[in-house]
């Protein structure tokens, strides 16, 4: 089967992970326990021009962002499948 580059969807590079902070106010529980910091934030990640860039996601990008970035895994494994089936014919 053919695929094109749309057949896959959304396409993200990248990686997420949660976030917990303290917010830095006295009357907070967070602000001397550990335990009650705030969270969990989910954050994109991704080296562009040799600079980590960040976006704090809210829950409907954070799926969308889960789903590129599982899709763009299928692309590579496809791509390196694809590399391999190129190989054999062009070296046999």
């Amino acid at each position: 089967m053919n695929k094109t580059i749309k057949d896959y969807g959304i396409i993200l590079d990248g990686s997420i992970y949660e976030k917990y902070f303290r917010c830095g106010k006295k009357n907070c529980k967070c602000y001397e326990n550990d335990e009650f910091k705030h969270g969990p934030y989910w954050v994109w990640s991704k080296k562009i021009e040799g600079k980590t860039v960040t976006k704090q996601l809210n829950e409907k990008q954070l799926e969308k962002v889960k789903e590129g970035l599982a899709n763009y895994k299928r692309l590579l494994k496809d791509i390196e499948k694809a590399k391999e089936v190129c190989e054999k014919e062009v070296l046999k």
